[in-house]
């Protein structure tokens, strides 16, 4: 102290910003902690899916900030004027594994929880004259006699559309046709009995 001195302690605001994600098991995002008044900072590196297990994933579907849905986007830039609290959003997803063993089926892959999927199954083309295709129904973990209908996503699935094959129209034609040679033989046979028969003229 060599002569009189003045000095003015200098304070920063700020503020915090407190990261976190739903469900718990969701990738966590980085970047907590306390930020000076009018900056701003970046939150990115967080997956688009994330897998848990066999069948069942994690979908990202967006940010909450302070209570409220935000921007749907990977990244989020937040603007420290005020505390801040984000929520990395993720939303619970089952595999739907549809399969057939003829034709062709629609309405596999991933759904929401919850959510229902639509299934169909087409009719597969005839194999042969007089043979048509029967639906037998879905099989799995689901039942039912209809080609479209609904599953219930709760948990991943697994069905498969099984066909078989009615031949009425095949045995019916095949006895139809025996009827006619049958008939068209007996006839012969009454004509030709008939033809013998017959005395031949005398001149």
């Amino acid at each position: 102290m060599d002569a009189a001195k003045s000095g003015t302690a200098q304070y920063q605001l700020q503020y915090y910003l407190s990261l976190s994600s739903q469900p718990s098991n969701a990738p966590q995002p980085q970047g907590s902690g306390w930020f000076n008044s009018g900056t701003s900072t970046v939150i990115t590196g967080l997956s688009p899916v994330v897998p848990v297990n066999n069948g069942s994933q994690l979908a990202f579907s967006g940010w909450i900030v302070d209570g409220s849905p935000s921007q749907a986007g990977s990244v989020l830039t937040i603007q420290m004027n005020v505390p801040h609290t984000v929520v990395a959003q993720y939303t619970q997803q089952y595999y739907l594994a549809v399969s057939s063993n003829l034709g062709s089926v629609s309405g596999g892959g991933w759904y929401n929880a919850g959510s229902y999927a639509q299934i169909s199954a087409s009719t597969p083309p005839s194999p042969t004259y007089g043979v048509s295709m029967v639906f037998n129904g879905w099989q799995g973990d689901i039942q039912s006699s209809a080609q479209s209908t609904t599953v219930l996503m709760d948990g991943p699935k697994s069905v498969t559309a099984s066909w078989g094959t009615d031949s009425t129209v095949l045995y019916v034609t095949i006895a139809l046709v025996i009827v006619a040679v049958t008939a068209v033989v007996g006839i012969t046979a009454v004509a030709w009995a008939k033809h013998r028969k017959t005395p031949v003229a005398q001149s």
